[in-house]
């Protein structure tokens, strides 16, 4: 199964690679795909989404079971969790938790 991590991720940081590795150690959990956010749902300021994506590549490079999920890439508008979890499943990326 794979776990969806999602976040604005402004900036990663050590506690957001401490749960990642908590999660793959669920017995459930085969991999994590963290998903950063385009914009945040509530309006906060985020840094360009590209930004966000390198910053999330760097941090997570060389741990393995950890990926980058681009399901929520190039969002225009304000994503809301169940709006991603749609989108998950119509890629057919299940099952997964999320």
């Amino acid at each position: 199964m794979i776990g969806y991590y999602g976040g604005s991720f402004d900036p990663i940081h050590n506690g957001h690679i401490g749960i990642a590795r908590f999660i793959l150690g669920l017995e459930a959990v085969n991999s994590v795909c963290f998903v950063h956010t385009g914009l945040h749902p509530l309006g906060k300021p985020v840094s360009p989404f590209q930004d966000r994506l390198e910053m999330v590549k760097l941090a997570t490079a060389g741990i393995p079971g950890i990926a980058i999920s681009n399901a929520d890439t190039g969002q225009e508008t304000p994503s809301y969790t169940i709006d991603l979890l749609r989108r998950l499943e119509q890629l057919g990326n299940g099952p997964f938790f999320f």
